[in-house]
């Protein structure tokens, strides 16, 4: 409640504060847990086998990708999970972080391309 007051009288928006909010969140439960054991083998339907074939082959493309996000810089990282997961705009992306929205579209451009490449030679 006191978080949501502090909002109100900022003048902040709220997907930039939301954001924050959930990477917090996020850190802290990623510091009680050591370790996450995934389950999503036991979860998939085993009953077509093309189409879980199809599924473990995105659970790994996503696995893959999160830690090639992971392994980027704090500020590239934010940007990258602000614009693309969380749907903020690169001008409320740029407000919150102090930058240009130019400076936020250029280094959206070359992460971009930067774990393009990441990921396109580790296939190889």
């Amino acid at each position: 409640m006191k978080a949501i007051l502090s909002l109100q009288d900022s003048g902040e928006e709220i997907l930039p504060w939301l954001f924050r909010v959930a990477k917090n969140l996020f850190l802290d439960e990623c510091k009680k847990r050591k370790r996450i054991v995934s389950d999503e083998i036991e979860e998939l339907n085993l009953t077509d086998g093309n189409d879980l074939l199809t599924r473990l082959i995105q659970n790994e493309q996503n696995r893959r990708l999160f830690l090639a996000v992971n392994r980027l810089p704090l500020r590239e990282r934010e940007i990258v999970v602000m614009y693309y997961f969380g749907e903020c705009k690169q001008e409320n992306i740029a407000k919150h972080l102090g930058i240009s929205p130019g400076s936020v579209r250029i280094i959206l451009h070359r992460t971009k391309i930067r774990l393009r490449k990441e990921l396109e030679t580790k296939e190889d």
